[in-house]
């Protein structure tokens, strides 16, 4: 997905344009949601599906990190903003611990 994006801003001739303007408005909030319906999932299926859960997170996380090359760092930062958010407000089984999010 991110070498889609690197394509995306090469051949429109984007990649000189200022971050902010290098997407519309509505890449981001299909990205967002795609992103908002994923989080949860990763949260709650910790415990019952431990090592998916945690390449599905570590994908994730290698996404947004490129994403940060990429598109504004300041909508970059708000998708790590829900996503710490959802972690911390998903219903968990009990069990689970903040701390191993």
């Amino acid at each position: 997905m991110a070498k889609s994006v690197a394509q995306y801003l090469q051949e429109g001739n984007r990649i000189k344009m200022p971050r902010a303007q290098r997407f519309p408005d509505s890449f981001h909030q299909v990205l967002q949601s795609l992103l908002l319906s994923i989080m949860p999932h990763i949260t709650i299926r910790h415990v019952e599906i431990p090592e998916e859960a945690r390449c599905v997170n570590l994908s994730l996380a290698g996404f947004i990190k490129r994403c940060l090359t990429f598109m504004n760092r300041g909508y970059v930062f708000s998708l790590v903003n829900d996503y710490i958010h959802v972690c911390l407000h998903t219903q968990r089984p009990q069990g689970l611990d903040r701390d191993e999010v």
